[in-house]
């Protein structure tokens, strides 16, 4: 018993640590709430009429919604990455071995914090995809599978940045494999139906993973049959935060005993 209570007060106290961080971080705030913004408009008002059906910019707000959602987490999982491997590579990490405290907690603290921001970013989103004109046919129903979606959903960008932060010599690789994580909403369904793509990207969009997730919360947002899309997604998810815990349960135990 005692040991379980002093392993979850260190992971609260790292929780803690990474919550602060994050206030403190004008940049993570920013990317964290105003970016999603500035892309909703960006999307709606420049891309909008000529990418809406008949110019119809609010229908296309309707259809891209879910692909900014899934977006604005594959940015804010940038500042987890980084976050990560600072503590890695700056010396933190070895003041953190010398301390009685429970070692996995560290990273427990950064998924949470991770978590927590990015849903902050999303519950700014629809309220102001609203306000844009975003209307939505979901019942209650749907609305819990679309939150339990994005949840699992940003687990699985949050357990990848941070497998890419263990395994990043320094911030600029971490950066660098970043790109193609905040890269790979665009080469989907998230944007524009992969239809109109041509057939090598298409295939490569319908059988990556944010196309399945982006057509299920666009089908439990608009009420529409979303047919086995959900269940592909989760594999997708539940597939990819199992491997990236795995790999990085491994690198930083590896990292952390030499």
């Amino acid at each position: 018993m005692q040991t379980i209570i002093k392993n979850s007060s260190n992971v609260l106290v790292m929780i803690k640590r990474n919550l602060i961080h994050v206030i403190r971080n004008p940049e993570s705030i920013a990317m964290t709430i105003f970016l999603p913004i500035f892309v909703t408009l960006l999307f709606v008002y420049v891309f909008g009429g000529a990418l809406g059906p008949d110019g119809d910019r609010i229908k296309y707000l309707n259809y891209v919604l879910p692909g900014i959602i899934i977006m604005a987490p594959a940015f804010g999982a940038y500042m987890t990455s980084l976050g990560v491997n600072n503590d890695m590579t700056k010396g933190i990490i070895d003041r953190f071995r010398t301390m009685n405290i429970n070692q996995s907690s560290v990273l427990t603290g950064h998924i949470f914090a991770s978590v927590v921001r990015n849903l902050l970013g999303t519950t700014v989103i629809i309220p102001f995809a609203y306000l844009l004109g975003f209307r939505t046919d979901a019942i209650l129903m749907d609305w819990f599978a679309i939150i339990g979606m994005i949840i699992i959903y940003i687990l699985m960008i949050t357990m990848v940045s941070l497998m890419i932060g263990l395994l990043g010599s320094n911030v600029e690789s971490v950066g660098g494999i970043m790109m193609f994580v905040q890269f790979a909403p665009y080469v989907s369904s998230a944007f524009i139906p992969t239809e109109t793509m041509p057939q090598a990207l298409r295939y490569f969009a319908d059988y990556q993973p944010f196309t399945p997730i982006t057509n299920t919360i666009r089908g439990l947002f608009s009420g529409t049959e979303i047919g086995n899309d959900w269940i592909i997604a989760l594999a997708w998810c539940l597939g990819i935060i199992i491997v990236s815990f795995i790999v990085s349960k491994y690198t930083y135990e590896h990292k952390t005993s030499v």
